[in-house]
């Protein structure tokens, strides 16, 4: 797979992890798991949101959005683990 086909690298200041089912995937590029994130701009909770507590659970944010991570650590979003936002989430 060529490079420009992957989504993100990973950035110095934001801790990743990729869960599944059986705990934390292997960074090998086929392993499927679910992206956790932590990092300094990342919020804790969200506000007036009974999702906050499936979202954010002992300080890293459940992505919901399910991956695989290679060795170099660029991760690609290859589906959903739940459908946690609906389109018009943002909209109030």
């Amino acid at each position: 797979m060529s490079m420009k086909h992957l989504q993100s690298e990973q950035n110095k200041d934001l801790k990743i992890k990729v869960i599944g089912a059986n705990g934390e995937v292997e960074w090998n590029g086929e392993e499927m798991g679910e992206l956790l994130i932590c990092g300094p701009w990342i919020a804790d909770e969200y506000v007036d949101d009974e999702r906050s507590k499936v979202a954010f659970r002992e300080g890293w944010l459940h992505t919901g959005d399910g991956v695989t991570s290679d060795k170099q650590g660029f991760i690609k979003i290859v589906d959903r683990t739940n459908q946690k936002w609906g389109r018009m989430d943002f909209v109030r």
